[in-house]
């Protein structure tokens, strides 16, 4: 595909995505992805699951531990950093001074990091270890070199300067590469402490962007049933086969369902704001149920 196609899509995406998130935001779109079109043409790769434009990271039954991201190096399988990246991390507070954030357990609230990528050989017929050949041994005995996507996991924890309770937080995470090339991410988590210990099932939803992810986590040893219900006079739910039990409203459109959730995973369900995306998850309701 031609840069000049390349650019023709992303103008399209761009013009589509103006009706769902409005004016005021297009401006932003079009710098954004103009600007990541740029860094990945020089294979310039940086994301993260739970950062990106402020996405929002809602955990309704955080128990008050360490709460993890992560750093990647690549968007896909193909397309992959092959060289290191510089960046800082930082956690802040919001609206709430009694609270500190600290990273990986250093009591500091910026870190400065380095994601360094990762290249070997690999034999992909025979499956011999071959990761000591250099990139010229490799190719000339007809191994490949392969280069590899990298994640940092980094955590963040929460303490309260007076020793009180905690039972909100409100946490932003930045992320900001340095060089070669410099790009940001950044994300809220919302967390709210319950006591944890004995619940089967948690969830937290995600912010995409465009859409919410619901992601409903299985910590027990066996399967699951799960009901969920929400607002559907403000949320959309995309279609799944692997939902069942779905109950719409009076329009027709879904207000709850079930879902099986085997032992020790997880599922992600995807939730459309009908008008602007609505961060207020105190409609959404997850359940353990039967009759999946």
């Amino acid at each position: 595909m031609t840069k000049k196609n390349k650019i023709l899509i992303i103008v399209i995406t761009l013009i589509i995505a103006v009706t769902i998130t409005g004016v005021a935001t297009f401006s932003r779109y079009i710098k954004d992805s103009l600007y990541n079109y740029y860094l990945e043409s020089h294979g310039f790769y940086l994301s993260s699951e739970e950062l990106g434009n402020n996405k929002v990271n809602t955990n309704m039954l955080w128990d008050g531990n360490q709460v993890y991201f992560g750093v990647n190096n690549f968007i896909n399988k193909s397309s992959i950093t092959d060289y290191d990246i510089d960046y800082t991390v930082s956690c802040s507070v919001v609206d709430n001074p009694d609270l500190i954030c600290s990273l990986n357990g250093e009591n500091k609230s910026v870190l400065t990091l380095k994601l360094n990528h990762d290249e070997h050989c690999i034999d992909e017929v025979n499956e011999h270890n071959v990761a000591s050949y250099d990139k010229d041994n490799c190719i000339s005995n007809d191994y490949t070199w392969k280069n590899h996507q990298v994640t940092d996991q980094i955590y963040f924890e929460v303490t309260d300067r007076n020793d009180n309770p905690i039972t909100d937080a409100n946490i932003m995470i930045t992320v900001r590469s340095t060089a070669p090339y410099q790009k940001e991410l950044t994300g809220t988590f919302k967390l709210h402490k319950v006591a944890v210990s004995n619940q089967a099932i948690t969830y937290e939803v995600r912010n995409q962007d465009l859409y919410h992810e619901l992601v409903l986590t299985n910590h027990s040893d066996e399967n699951k049933c799960v009901l969920v219900s929400f607002d559907s006079t403000t949320r959309i739910l995309l279609d799944d086969d692997t939902l069942t039990n779905q109950i719409t409203d009076n329009n027709g459109y879904v207000n709850s369902f079930k879902v099986t959730i085997n032992s020790l995973n997880n599922k992600k369900i995807s939730l459309y704001s009908k008008t602007t995306l609505n961060n207020d998850f105190t409609d959404i309701t997850v359940t353990e149920s039967n009759g999946c």
